[in-house]
């Protein structure tokens, strides 16, 4: 054996394991065919080291001679070859040493730019670069991009690269700067970046200033580092010129008379950021922030309550970085611990990802954000952050799944900001749902679970006993065995740091009668009459919901209310002419709407709001022969443009606007570089404000934009998704836009824009959480909230604050039961913790009998839920559930899609194009609209299955389900799963194989 040649490959182990390609090279080694059967069937990124263990730890004499010989034999590998056996002083060789000198800065540059990677198609990355590869290894990737998706299969081919020919990275700059034109933002951006990384094209690459320029916190070959042996001949080294390495690497070439040398363990990568403020190391906690670290660096679970700005998420950081500083308490888990970051919204997992990466930027720590993305994506994100900051949903998506590969227990410690959502059916409530029930098995592995909030809510209540309940329902959900931290001993300086806005409250004068809403009540005062006259008060005389109808105010919400529930009180009796109250119904409900619109916008969007809504009448009232449909929609169509020659007159136009123009501009006129969030109740109301101030001469100098969240259900054309409300976000923190009009959902909670200077709250007052979310907006200390607001509303806003100061008194209560009596106080959130498991467990063997029984087997009717017309039976539904059944049975109901297989409920709709066409996960794409072709009550869609297979989805909430035996048995269900039966499942693969066998058969 020839111990030199083993020495100098012990010498280099390091080297080649990062970039040896070992299927290429063991497949030209005669003595190898054995172990390269097993070699294949190991894990890609385990294959190198796998190899070199066996080629060290071989006592055949040959395979070291073969090893070296199929080295340089190998077309992509040879440079290896020349680098550790040759003279290093060829001129060529300077390129692939500097090669192997990039790795550590390009696996950093890759950490930076990993959120624009996914805008890279990678199969046609990957056949830019085919030459590139062996034929196999090529082969192999493209599999992978077919089976594993997009993103999955860009970060193999990216595993692989760094060890080809130098010129892979001319290759992916060229491939990028190439598409920057023609496709996404995202290639301009990765093509500026890798050119100034690798100094190609500095001469016509647009420098974009979102990529810094990457930082290496760390020698460029610290991933390669090696011991230095004080044997290592010196003569050896002096005889070779000076390499382009980093002198303390001292890595020797051609040192076959040298001992071999031990390789250090690999260093954790450091993560590559933006520093754009200062790190957790320089910020020195003031003494309220240390007082709340103290009570939450215990192991316990526990709720941080302080106000918006003081600092929550400079705790939770401080918090995260004594985690990753300590081993798991996971034994089967040998790495380091690992921290997930929920946030409720896609802007504010984004904003805090930003933060914690200016926080933790100095330390060893990586992380990345998830909103929406696949699966693979998850597990490659996983395995490779220390924090990772996502929407609730995502892992709750990863854990549900059959089989799964993600578990809470995979983590040290889940850290839940604005925990007040954790009620009800909600995404965080959900996941500890999951937690709970691992609590319940006594699993010996759950991570800590840190809730940051500054208003848990009381609920409806007004009393201080029953708010002490609610307060202890988060508690209890979030296992806050550690009960609730609150700053007592540091207050004074707490509200010397925390922006105290001060509240102005301006009283809206009530709205003048004008010829415009007089029309609007004179036409709903018409409706109404009808409704008499068919005698529905009479039939519900007995109903509440009904008793004051007549006396309600129109276009308010209370009316709008009311006008549905009359409309479930249709669909749950037999009322005799259900058709002709539920038209009466629909547009007493767009009246009411359009009033409001008159009230608090301009008379313009009204008319474009009835406008709308005439079209969509106009369709459906051509193919349904109904008298009352018919006079309701000539009344309308004959409405509209009387309201548009009567919005001219000035008595018409909205004195509620001239407020806000008034508040904006002193504002600005004090303080030109503030920010102002003018909040309103309505997310319809977003867009119309925005587009009055981008059309006024005063305001439309500060751009105004609106925010919202995403479609509901697609019904919505404001709804912004996730990138635009990014984009949205980024441009009003940068004063793109000074104005953000929004809804209190969409950018109430959480969101810091340091010199937001005012919030404006347009005429609503929701609840306790959102009074002090509204505050909690405003980070200037100069900064003011200013609310306008009609006297109702008022009224409204002062039983908040009132409900404020008991929820505050309930908090403390509950603080003092904990200090007094903790072994109480667990007590009652264990025993709150049993029912809330109880209840999900009678919700869960509910379903499982009606998945048993079925209704005894039964074959029920379903009815058009607005004209009764019979449409179909229950055996001809069926459940199609996309990719594997979770192991949540809501989930799986919900998550199902139903479709009607039998040709004669196709004669029993009507079809026209939906507006949003579009994708419906990986297989579906959505396609007309369906509706009942007797009264035009919308049943769902028509969808296409991999643009195959046809079928019509219904949605459960158009129709009744009566029973043809029992005349008594009627269920009005909202959704699938409170069906009082399940359709059977079916798989549509085999249905293709079937079609597919027929077409063969032919």
């Amino acid at each position: 054996m020839d111990e030199k040649l083993k020495a100098c490959l012990h010498h280099w182990q390091p080297l080649l394991e990062n970039f040896l390609s070992p299927l290429e090279v063991a497949e030209r080694m005669p003595s190898f065919r054995k172990e390269f059967r097993q070699l294949r069937n190991i894990d890609g990124h385990l294959q190198a080291q796998e190899f070199m263990k066996i080629i060290l730890g071989s006592n055949n004499e040959d395979i070291y001679t073969e090893f070296v010989e199929g080295l340089k034999s190998c077309e992509g590998q040879n440079w290896l070859h020349k680098l550790i056996f040759e003279d290093i002083s060829v001129p060529d060789l300077t390129e692939y040493i500097s090669h192997f000198e990039d790795l550590p800065r390009l696996k950093q540059a890759m950490h930076e730019l990993s959120p624009k990677l996914h805008f890279i198609n990678s199969m046609d990355f990957l056949y830019d670069l085919r030459s590139l590869f062996p034929d196999h290894e090529w082969h192999q990737l493209h599999a992978v991009v077919e089976q594993r998706g997009n993103t999955f299969g860009l970060w193999e081919i990216f595993e692989v690269l760094p060890k080809k020919d130098p010129e892979w990275k001319k290759r992916f700059w060229i491939h990028t700067k190439e598409n920057k034109l023609r496709k996404s933002e995202g290639y301009g951006l990765i093509a500026d970046a890798l050119g100034r990384l690798f100094q190609f094209g500095s001469e016509d690459t647009d420098i974009v200033e979102s990529i810094s320029t990457v930082q290496v916190n760390e020698p460029p070959t610290s991933l390669l580092k090696v011991e230095n042996q004080p044997e290592l001949l010196e003569t050896q080294l002096a005889t070779k010129p000076k390499s382009v390495l980093s002198p303390e690497t001292n890595i020797p070439r051609n040192t076959l008379d040298d001992q071999p040398s031990v390789a250090a363990p690999t260093q954790h990568p450091t993560s590559t950021v933006h520093l754009l403020e200062k790190s957790i190391n320089e910020i020195p906690l003031r003494s309220y922030q240390k007082e709340l670290l103290k009570k939450v660096s215990g192991r316990e679970s526990t709720i941080v309550f302080a106000l918006p700005g003081s600092g929550k998420t400079l705790i939770a950081a401080h918090l995260i970085k004594r985690t990753l500083d300590r081993p798991s308490r996971n034994i089967k888990r040998k790495h380091r611990c690992k921290v997930v970051f929920f946030a409720p919204s896609v802007a504010l997992v984004t904003q805090q990802m930003e933060k914690f990466e200016q926080y933790l930027g100095n330390s060893d720590c990586l992380i990345d954000c998830m909103h929406g993305r696949s699966e693979e994506d998850l597990y490659f994100k996983l395995g490779n952050t220390d924090v990772l900051c996502v929407t609730p949903q995502v892992i709750l998506n990863a854990i549900q799944k059959k089989d799964a590969e993600v578990s809470l227990e995979n983590f040290d410690l889940l850290v839940f900001d604005e925990c007040h959502h954790c009620t009800g059916m909600s995404p965080y409530n959900r996941l500890m749902r999951q937690y709970l029930h691992l609590k319940k098995r006594r699993s010996l592995c759950l991570p800590q679970v840190i809730g940051l909030t500054a208003t848990l809510g009381i609920g409806k209540t007004t009393s201080l006993a029953q708010a002490k309940i609610n307060i202890l329902l988060p508690c209890a959900h979030l296992n806050a065995v550690g009960g609730i931290a609150t700053v007592v001993e540091h207050k004074e300086e707490l509200l010397q740091y925390v922006a105290m806005p001060t509240e102005r409250k301006i009283r809206l004068p009530e709205q003048r009668e004008n010829s415009f809403t007089m029309k609007l009540d004179k036409t709903m005062n018409g409706i109404i009459t009808i409704l008499e006259d068919l005698d529905v008060y009479t039939y519900f005389a007995t109903s509440p919901v009904l008793k004051n109808f007549k006396n309600l105010k129109k276009g308010t919400f209370q009316f709008e209310q009311n006008c549905a529930s009359l409309d479930k009180l249709l669909e749950e009796s037999e009322f005799p002419a259900p058709r002709d109250a539920h038209v009466c119904s629909d547009y007493l409900q767009k009246y009411s709407k359009g009033l409001e619109m008159q009230r608090k916008l301009r008379p313009q969007d009204c008319i474009k709001f009835l406008n709308k809504y005439l079209k969509e009448r106009e369709e459906l009232t051509a193919k349904v022969e109904n008298e009352t449909e018919q006079k309701l929609f000539l009344e309308l169509k004959e409405l509209v443009p009387q309201l548009e020659k009567i919005a001219i007159e000035p008595q018409c136009q909205n004195q509620y606007l001239e407020f806000i123009e008034q508040e904006i501009v002193r504002q600005f006129n004090l303080f030109p570089e503030s920010r102002v969030m003018v909040m309103v109740e309505e997310r319809q109301h977003t867009l119309a404000i925005k587009n009055w101030m981008n059309s006024h001469d005063k305001l439309k100098c500060f751009n105004a934009e609106y925010f919202v969240g995403t479609a509901q259900r697609n019904r919505d054309e404001i709804g912004m998704d996730e990138q635009r409300q990014l984009v949205v976000m980024d441009g009003f923190k940068d004063g793109i836009h000074k104005i953000l009009v929004c809804t209190s959902e969409a950018s109430g909670e959480g969101i810091d824009v340091q010199n937001c200077s005012m919030v404006l709250c347009y005429d609503y007052s929701k609840n306790e959480i959102s009074l002090v979310q509204q505050r909690g907006r405003v980070r200037d200390k100069e900064g003011q909230v200013v609310k306008l607001s009609t006297a109702d509303v008022q009224k409204k806003d002062e039983k908040n604050m009132y409900k404020v100061m008991v929820m505050e008194k309930a908090t403390e209560a509950v603080q003092n039961d904990y200090v007094t009596n903790k072994a109480k106080y667990v007590e009652q959130l264990e025993t709150l913790q049993r029912k809330f498991v109880m209840q999900y467990q009678r919700s869960i063997a509910r379903i499982m009998r009606r998945q048993q029984q079925q209704c005894f087997k039964k074959e029920l009717r379903l009815q058009c839920r607005k004209c009764r017309v019979d449409v179909c039976s229950s055996k001809d539904i069926r459940r199609v559930i996309d990719g594997e059944e979770t192991g949540d049975l809501f989930s799986i109901m919900n998550g199902a899609k139903y479709i009607n297989i039998s040709d004669e409920f196709k004669t029993k709709y009507q079809s026209v194009t939906h507006p949003k066409i579009q994708a419906m996960g990986v297989d579906w794409n959505k396609t007309n609209k369906i509706s009942c072709v007797t009264c035009g009550k919308a049943w769902g869609i028509e969808a296409e299955w991999r643009g195959i297979l046809h079928y019509p989805l219904m949605k459960i909430d158009g129709f009744r389900i009566v029973d043809p035996v029992d005349p008594t048995f009627l269920q009005v269900p909202r959704q699938w799963q409170s069906t009082c039966f399940v359709p059977d499942i079916l798989n549509l693969e085999t249905v293709l194989e079937s079609c597919e066998a027929d077409v063969n058969n032919q």
